[in-house]
């Protein structure tokens, strides 16, 4: 599998994997503790944890306005914008 990210996009796969782990905890203290758990349900609501949470961090790191610079050459001006994104 290849990735490609710019910026801090690699987040995206730390949250998915950090999501995956907890799955992976509650799960297991969930069938300890009870006879029949609802493993769909905690699957389906820990996506949701971790989409808005990359929603989150996404909008936090885009927020950021361009810093503005001048060509010395022509005199002019330049915004530069910070990516974050994984492809």
């Amino acid at each position: 599998m290849l990735f490609i990210w710019s910026g801090w996009g690699i987040l995206v796969v730390l949250i998915v994997v950090g999501t995956a782990i907890i799955v992976v905890a509650l799960a297991q203290l969930s069938l300890q503790a009870l006879d029949t758990p609802n493993l769909p349900l905690l699957a389906f609501c820990l996506g949701l944890f971790a989409a808005a949470l990359n929603l989150v961090i996404d909008r936090h790191l885009k927020s950021s306005p361009p810093r503005e610079l001048i060509y010395p050459a022509t005199n002019a001006r330049v915004l530069l914008t910070r990516r974050h994104a994984l492809i």
